[in-house]
């Protein structure tokens, strides 16, 4: 197994409110851990945020899913989501960690963590 070097999983991005739109996802013969990730709200009033760690073929919506349940960010500030996220393994192909905003490109986030070839 081949690790590599901290990197950016999520490149630091407004959020769509399409789910499927922020998502960091296995790739074949590798696995991801999740170290940090950040989320600041632009907007004028409150946006929540959920994150989502779903199996292939799996569902966002599916509150099984849910490694962070509806959090609200406040408007005009920015919180660590890195208590919630980090060390999060995602191994098996097709999985991901899927970011979903209540309003539409008003909470600009990034996530950081490591992929490694296995």
């Amino acid at each position: 197994m081949t690790a590599s070097n901290r990197e950016a999983l999520l490149d630091p991005k407004l959020l769509s409110s399409t789910v499927a739109n922020n998502a960091v996802t296995v790739g074949s013969g590798e696995k991801i851990t999740l170290d940090s990730a950040f989320v600041a709200n632009l907007h004028t009033s409150d946006v929540t945020v959920t994150a989502y760690i779903v199996p292939s073929g799996g569902t966002a919506g599916d509150a099984t899913n849910a490694c962070l349940p509806a959090m609200t960010i406040p408007a005009g500030q920015a919180v660590s989501l890195t208590g919630y996220l980090s060390g999060i393994v995602l191994e098996e192909v097709g999985s991901s960690l899927q970011l979903d905003a209540s309003v539409d490109a008003k909470l600009f986030c990034a996530v950081y963590g490591r992929r490694e070839t296995v």
